[in-house]
């Protein structure tokens, strides 16, 4: 454990990646943790059970990844992370324009599922490439960093959900 914050240091990649992961996990955690919330207003006035189903769309990014993983070991993590930006900043502008629409908000969550998975891929492909004697530490930090991102995003969604309903 005392070695975790050296590596953290040490390693460039490792922060980069852990900061990009915890960005895109903030932004998907977020839209979850406030979905319920928009789902029980008009017009959709769905129950909890209705939202749940919306959990589903997990299914999609689960088995794209195999083929996501394909692609980043042809190509090159770089490339997948701006894939999944791409496929993130997609996601975002379909449901900025349209949340007030099942189909843009079915859209836009496997859209942003999506991008989280690919981007996930992405950066885990990058950390195993350093060195491998210290990767189960690197795995820790990245997740510990990516989780606090996912923590961090679902609050601030909440939070600021107050000042948007």
């Amino acid at each position: 454990m005392r070695s975790l914050p050296a590596l953290f240091v040490e390693h460039s990649v490792l922060r980069q990646r852990s900061i990009a992961g915890a960005i895109l996990f903030a932004s998907y955690s977020g839209f979850w943790a406030i979905l319920p919330f928009l789902l029980e207003r008009p017009p959709f006035e769905f129950h909890s059970e209705i939202a749940g189903l919306f959990g589903l769309v997990g299914m999609i990014s689960a088995t794209a990844s195999p083929w996501l993983g394909r692609i980043t070991d042809r190509t090159s993590p770089r490339l997948t992370l701006k894939i999944a930006i791409g496929l993130f900043v997609a996601a975002l502008l379909i449901l900025f324009q349209f949340y007030s629409t099942f189909w843009g908000l079915i859209l836009g969550a496997i859209l942003l599922d999506l991008g989280t998975q690919t981007g996930q891929i992405s950066n885990k492909a990058k950390i195993y490439s350093l060195p491998i004697e210290p990767h189960n530490r690197l795995t820790t930090i990245y997740m510990v960093i990516f989780f606090t991102g996912g923590a961090i995003g679902s609050w601030l969604f909440a939070y600021g959900w107050r000042f948007v309903s």
